[in-house]
């Protein structure tokens, strides 16, 4: 399993490390920096490797792009190859986001999950704290840091009640 060196990732390893030993399972870990270990996943020269992915825009391309074959050596790092999910995908590229596009995301996702190229084992939670003062602020799943969109009603903020 591909690992870097930092203190978390090496907290994260003893765990696999115990959790693997209780079932009897053995695994090894490559430690390398993050430039390193991203060399060798879009080279397929990792087995396994915990890595995550956020998007700066709001729709889901970001996230079905990751499994389109075309993208092996970039972005698709399980060299997933599916030839329907491809196609579904080429699809989506051709029409605006929408419903009909969302009905191609539902099915690539359904071929996702018979097929299991990925094992989805972390999931964060995000809290976000606003003030009565901030406008125009909407949860966005795809947006990670929407502070850019958001206006502060000067007046508000000012008044002690």
């Amino acid at each position: 399993m591909g690992s870097s060196t930092s203190g978390r990732d090496r907290e994260r390893d003893e765990l696999w490390l115990k959790s693997m030993a209780a079932i009897g399972i053995k695994v090894e870990f490559v430690k390398q920096k993050w430039p390193d270990l991203l060399k060798m996943g879009r080279a397929g020269k990792l087995q396994m490797w915990p890595v995550g992915w956020i998007t700066t825009y709001g729709e889901g391309d970001a996230f079905m792009q990751l499994l389109y074959s075309k993208n092996i050596g970039q972005s698709n790092y399980s060299r997933f190859v599916n030839a329907e999910y491809d196609e579904l995908y080429r699809q989506s590229k051709r029409i605006p986001n929408g419903p009909e596009r969302d009905a191609l995301y539902r099915k690539m996702s359904k071929i996702v999950a018979a097929f299991n190229p990925w094992e989805l084992g972390v999931y964060r939670y995000e809290n976000t704290l606003l003030r009565p003062w901030m406008q125009g602020y909407k949860k966005n799943i795809y947006i990670e840091h929407p502070w850019r969109f958001l206006d502060v009603d000067v007046a508000k903020m000012r008044s002690p009640g």
